[in-house]
């Protein structure tokens, strides 16, 4: 099947497209280049064997989707932005830019779109009647809601020839060759590895790890090759692996999994982080996640041990999707639309960091 991968030079991207080819998928990636060069470690050699259109998601056309067969939307805004840029840019890239790539696929002749969606379920949403009055509204969790409309509009969309799919899914973690520190799991071994210790954002007694990023890819892959008619225009979830844990069960598994450390628990700033509804997602026919929390800890501590995690890491804008964004902006490489302003928007000219050189010794005795 040719596959078109929206964003596929991002985090879950990634770990996709390798993916993808291990099951002789033939795949497009189509990406701006925004975080191409937020790289941990090299990426996976066979993504050079791809033909990829270096395009904002904003400017698709119905001549990038020719001969197409179906296409993973992973490209959006993905972290908060700076509030007088959030709203509108939400709605252009996440919603605008989403729901017109889905129509262009059903007129391109495109018969399956996945769409990766921040919806958690959670009930009331239904009394909002235009997507104008979310925007006016200016919800706390406004990325989620926009979702929601993206699913919404795009299964009108829907008939015998086009199949839209929706796979729900909170926070995600685990190793990616252009990882992601800014996600919860992943910072808090980071912070292990090399601190000895990490602080972890929690509601009450509860924590919430999210799904490993390769049970989510495994989910993409399997969606591709399901009955259209057991999964079109369905929101699925992933089951157990998206429920909370009590922070004693994460004390439990870090205290098995890596060598001794200190953790301290604070108070989430996200008081419904505990409360999504995933788990009462259909969940996809005939899958079954395969990566538990403890072999998903034990696999960051693996990766930042083999590639020695650096305090820079932790504390640079690298590896933070808002942190790189608001570097870019300051020197002046992208405008407030989030568009290059010149040849070298993405690729800032550094020396080669130490994380890219194997250590030979452990941060923690």
């Amino acid at each position: 099947m040719r596959v078109l991968v929206t964003g596929h030079q991002g985090y879950i991207g990634s770990i996709l497209v390798p993916l993808l080819l291990e099951e002789h998928h033939e795949v497009i990636g189509l990406d701006n280049g925004l975080f191409r060069d937020c790289a941990y470690t090299a990426p996976d050699k066979s993504t050079s064997q791809i033909r990829i259109i270096k395009k904002d998601i904003r400017d698709i056309e119905d001549d990038d989707l020719a001969g197409v067969q179906a296409i993973i939307h992973l490209a959006g805004v993905s972290f908060n932005l700076p509030d007088d840029m959030r709203a509108r840019l939400l709605h252009e890239i996440n919603y605008v830019a989403a729901v017109k790539l889905a129509s262009l696929a059903k007129f391109s002749g495109v018969r399956r779109f996945i769409y990766l969606s921040s919806y958690d379920g959670t009930p009331g949403i239904e009394r909002i009647d235009h997507i104008e009055e979310l925007l006016g509204a200016n919800p706390l969790y406004l990325e989620r809601y926009i979702s929601r409309f993206v699913e919404l509009d795009v299964s009108r969309l829907a008939d015998s020839s086009f199949c839209p799919i929706y796979l729900r899914t909170g926070d995600v973690y685990g190793y990616s060759p252009r990882m992601r520190l800014d996600l919860p799991l992943n910072q808090i071994v980071a912070s292990i590895a090399l601190n000895g210790g990490a602080y972890v954002s929690a509601v009450g007694d509860r924590f919430r790890p999210g799904v490993h990023v390769r049970d989510v890819s495994s989910a993409i892959a399997t969606l591709l090759r399901l009955p259209q008619h057991l999964v079109s225009r369905k929101a699925f979830g992933l089951g157990d692996a998206e429920r909370d844990m009590s922070t004693h069960e994460l004390e439990s598994v870090l205290k098995d999994a890596l060598p001794p450390s200190t953790l301290m628990f604070v108070e989430s700033d996200d008081p419904d982080s505990t409360r999504a509804h995933f788990h009462e997602m259909e969940l996809i026919p005939g899958f079954n996640t395969n990566w538990s929390v403890t072999e998903g800890v034990e696999q960051l501590y693996e990766a930042y041990s083999t590639v020695e995690i650096t305090r820079d890491d932790i504390n640079t804008d690298r590896f933070s999707r808002l942190g790189h964004v608001t570097r870019l902006l300051a020197d002046g490489r992208i405008d407030a639309n989030l568009r290059s302003l010149d040849s070298g928007a993405f690729r800032r000219p550094t020396p080669t960091p130490s994380y890219m050189q194997k250590s030979n010794t452990s941060r923690i005795g």
